[in-house]
């Protein structure tokens, strides 16, 4: 949001790594717009929540995944496991694509 300062990345060390990066721009009036009226949650707060609350690769991804947010982002997230590793493109309400390691 607006006059705020956030962190892009952050680690829950043990269980994974998110890193957001802007997808495409957007008027920032649409984003607090979608914040204030939509009852969707600033990009970066997710990332924090993420790591605050979720204790696993699995349940980060699936958070990241469905929480309703203010603006289009990808978050790439990495996991403690084989083959945990991620980039999920969204939208404010949806997934936009999904790629995964494999």
């Amino acid at each position: 949001m607006v006059g705020s300062v956030f962190a892009l990345t952050g680690i829950r060390h043990g269980f994974f790594a998110i890193n957001v990066d802007t997808r495409k721009q957007t008027h920032v009036y649409d984003d607090v717009i979608a914040v204030l009226k939509d009852g969707a949650i600033p990009t970066c707060w997710l990332l924090r929540l993420t790591l605050q609350e979720e204790t696993s690769f699995a349940g980060a991804v699936q958070r990241l995944k469905t929480e309703k947010i203010g603006g289009p982002v990808y978050y790439v997230v990495s996991g403690a496991g084989a083959n945990e590793g991620c980039v999920i493109e969204r939208e404010p309400e949806s997934v936009h694509a999904f790629y995964t390691l494999n």
